[in-house]
């Protein structure tokens, strides 16, 4: 599929504000406006960067990470199923566990991160 005229400008337009930001964060920071160690040059993240992909730091970091998510994600999974499973076949515990599960329901995901950070 090739791209008209109009549609390369917008897609340039769209990285503009990028391209701007980035520009700005460097200049800020070399100029001496905001103190580097509060704030490094762009070029200096991103140098920092490659070097921690290089050194394969970056990768098992992440991997680490990653693996912790899905191990939430796997158990949160499990325990969720098991529980409607449960609620499902069983009249008393869907009596005991509805009141609670509809009043937590319509509380956003994002809601519960400060009470887990916390935790």
């Amino acid at each position: 599929m090739s791209e008209t005229p109009g549609d390369m400008r917008h897609s340039i337009l769209g990285f503009l504000p990028v391209l701007v930001f980035l520009g700005v964060w460097e200049a800020v920071t070399r100029v001496g406006l905001v103190p580097e160690s509060m704030l490094p040059p762009f070029t200096r993240v991103v140098a920092e960067a490659f070097a921690l992909i290089k050194s394969g730091v970056l990768i098992r970091h992440f991997s680490l990470s990653f693996m912790r998510v899905m191990i939430g994600f796997v158990t949160g999974s499990i325990a969720g199923l098991f529980c409607g499973l449960i609620m499902g076949w069983k009249e008393t515990a869907h009596k005991t566990f509805s009141p609670i599960v509809s009043f937590l329901y319509p509380i956003p995901a994002l809601g519960w991160l400060p009470i887990f950070m916390i935790w």
